[in-house]
């Protein structure tokens, strides 16, 4: 089965996991729907040969327009059977969006829920849409002409597994930039470029306690938890975990913080991935909720995919006791490229990312990429066998040309180096607040803010200003019961920043505006107060 190099592929190592263990559950989905890696093989190669039937070819690309379902998994692996390409699209993009998406690819079929019926009728008026259209029925409605049911044409083909030679060095899934500051831009990965994500992950989590705990082999036994969207990188690692090794996922349908601790009790888990802002909001159930839920069986957290503060680090975990910490970083292009602990974090501090994961490596560099000095502050180059196909993004030789050199990928990151090969974050090129003649970093303001004990969470942007051209601004959450003024805040700030780095003004807000996987969106803060003082 693994003679070589390309024998390892995704439906290789699925089915050694299946012959060892047809009967155990691989993925279950929040209302209780469990599937075993039997019943799993079962449907998706019924859908690769329906698929088939339709005339998909090896290199053709599948798209699922969805948000978090069992049906990610069956795709997946159908897709993996034939050497098909699956697409992932962004499911909260707005209609326009996804109609770009549509422009830069040349989707062959298109696989869709059918809560955006509406959103494909949109789309038809716009562009050439795919040869196929497969609805996956969630309500009653009127299937359109001509659009096939995804059960149904399951049913209707055989079990059989497909007769198809693939690679583990074929084209295999495209992802999407989130598409926030502009267009969306595809990264098509290989095979192998998307388990390297897997196994750089795998390798740097702590779960031999809990393994231990069920009397089984390290690293095997393991349950996850999917609370990302499964349409970005980050998630992707956890189908390629239960393809390869001996463990299981729980899929929330979108995060909701009741929900997500009633599935950690219930269906134990053993690693989570979380972002503050989902922390945060956990933290303002009612303290009924929160003693309710035993979070005892968790004891691998990972945050985020950057840089994390302490003071958010030692919530989660006070949080989740017996769990370690660690936060990876990343992106769509590369996949998880670097990893820190949170021992390592307390003895450096927040703004560190950790070494190079597997076979990844990072530089700090110049426009061209050029290596500059340690300390010297420049942007974050990152090299990895994750990159995409031929280091290009899909179609867009402009994008390609700001953002790749020389085998080498550029994001939008900042940060420089110490002696010890530790990577440490500065911010966003786009986020730095240019004030008076100063570049100012949001990152060092939003610490100071943190260890006021009536604020629970705070960001800081630039705002336009007459006279300072960009104006440091502090939004900020207060925690339950808490009350101070705008002027306590920035009386408080003075004497632990720098002069021009006190804020100007500062707001309150209930919350934060957030995209699916719990980042606070700046771009949208710095929209609701550019109007200029």
């Amino acid at each position: 089965m693994f003679a070589n190099y390309n024998d390892l592929t995704v439906g290789n190592f699925f089915d050694n996991q299946l012959r060892k263990r047809p009967n155990d559950v691989i993925q279950i989905f929040e209302d209780g729907q469990r599937q075993t890696y039997a019943q799993l093989n079962n449907r998706a190669n019924r859908l690769a040969n329906g698929l088939l039937r339709l005339g998909i070819k090896k290199g053709d690309f599948v798209a699922l327009y969805a948000m978090n379902c069992l049906e990610y998994t069956e795709l997946e692996l159908a897709c993996a059977r034939i050497g098909s390409v699956i697409v992932l699209m962004n499911c909260y993009l707005p209609k326009e969006k996804i109609v770009d998406v549509l422009k830069i690819t040349e989707i062959k079929t298109l696989v869709y829920e059918d809560q955006y019926n509406d959103i494909i009728e949109f789309c038809k008026t716009k562009v050439k849409m795919p040869d196929h259209l497969i609805v996956i029925k969630r309500d009653k409605f009127e299937q359109g002409k001509g659009v096939i049911d995804y059960n149904d044409l399951i049913q209707s083909s055989p079990d059989r597994k497909p007769h198809v030679k693939v690679l583990a060095s074929d084209p295999y899934m495209m992802l999407f930039t989130t598409g926030t500051t502009g267009e969306p831009k595809g990264v098509l990965k290989s095979m192998a470029g998307i388990y390297f994500h897997a196994l750089s992950n795998n390798f740097y989590s702590d779960y031999t306690t809990a393994a231990q705990r069920m009397n089984a082999a390290p690293y095997s036994k393991i349950r996850h938890m999917i609370v990302p969207p499964l349409f970005h990188i980050g998630p992707r690692v956890y189908p390629l975990y239960c393809f390869m090794m001996d463990r299981s996922m729980v899929i929330m349908r979108k995060f909701e913080p009741e929900k997500f601790l009633w599935l950690i009790d219930h269906e134990k888990i053993n690693g989570v991935w979380i972002q503050p802002a989902m922390m945060f909001r956990i933290k303002q159930l009612s303290e009924k909720s929160l003693t309710k839920y035993d979070c005892s069986s968790v004891v691998s957290v990972i945050g985020g995919g950057g840089a994390i503060k302490l003071v958010e680090m030692e919530e989660m975990l006070k949080f989740f006791p017996n769990a370690t910490f660690a936060s990876n970083y990343g992106c769509t292009e590369a996949g998880s490229t670097a990893i820190v602990s949170g021992d390592e974090l307390r003895r450096t501090n927040e703004k560190n990312l950790g070494r190079p994961s597997l076979c990844a490596d990072l530089k700090i560099g110049d426009e061209e990429g050029n290596e500059l000095p340690k300390g010297q502050e420049g942007r974050i180059w990152i090299t990895c066998p994750g990159l995409p196909i031929n280091c290009e993004y899909y179609r867009n030789p402009e994008k390609t040309r700001e953002s790749f050199k020389d085998g080498w990928v550029f994001v939008g990151d900042l940060g420089y180096q110490d002696d010890q090969g530790y990577t440490y974050y500065t911010g966003r090129e786009i986020d730095f607040i240019k004030s008076g003649g100063e570049k100012i970093s949001p990152l060092s303001i939003q610490s100071v803010l943190l260890t006021m004990s009536e604020i629970a969470a705070a960001e800081v942007i630039g705002v336009p200003d007459v006279q300072w051209g960009e104006a440091v601004k502090a939004i900020v959450i207060l925690k339950k019961n808490s009350s101070i003024t705008a002027k306590e805040v920035i009386a408080y700030c003075r004497g632990k920043l720098a002069k021009y780095e006190v804020p100007k003004s500062v707001e309150f807000v209930d919350n934060f505006p957030v995209g699916p996987t719990g980042k606070v969106l700046r771009k949208e803060l710095k929209e609701i107060y550019s109007e200029p003082k």
